[in-house]
C-alpha cells in the first residue's frame, strides 16, 4: 500500500471521558494543529465532531513522514494531556489514496 511515497492520510476516533472536557480537548487540538504544523512532511490538520465522538484527519506527504511525526507526537506532553481526557479504546485509521486514473489502471499505482 502507498508505495510509491503518495500522500497518507491518518484519521483517529475518540471519545472524551467526560463532557466537561470539551473546551481542554479543543484546546489541546489547537495546539496540535500548531504543533503538527511545525512537523517536516506534515500537510493539513482538521477536527471534526460528531455524535459518535471527535475525528481528527492528519494529512503527511508521504507515508514515512506521519510514521515519523505520529511517534514523535506520542512523547509529547500534549499525547499524555490528550490521555487524561479521552476514553483509551479509540480506533485509528491510516491510508493512502486510491487513484481512479484508468491510464494507471482502476486501482491506481499502488496495485500491481
Amino acid at each position: 500500500m502507498n508505495e510509491e511515497g503518495g500522500p497518507v492520510l491518518v484519521v483517529v476516533r475518540s471519545q472524551l471521558l467526560d463532557e466537561t472536557n470539551r473546551s481542554e480537548f479543543l484546546r489541546l487540538s489547537r495546539l496540535t494543529d500548531g504543533w503538527m504544523s511545525q512537523q517536516n512532511g506534515f500537510l493539513r490538520y482538521e477536527l471534526y465532531e460528531s455524535r459518535s465522538g471527535w475525528f481528527d484527519t492528519m494529512l503527511w506527504r508521504d507515508r514515512a513522514a506521519a510514521d515519523i511525526g505520529n511517534a514523535a507526537f506520542a512523547t509529547t506532553g500534549l499525547a499524555a494531556a490528550f490521555s487524561k481526557i479521552v476514553k483509551q479504546d479509540f480506533d485509528a485509521f491510516e491510508g493512502a489514496a486510491i487513484s481512479f486514473d484508468q491510464s494507471k489502471g482502476i486501482d491506481g499505482p499502488d496495485r500491481k
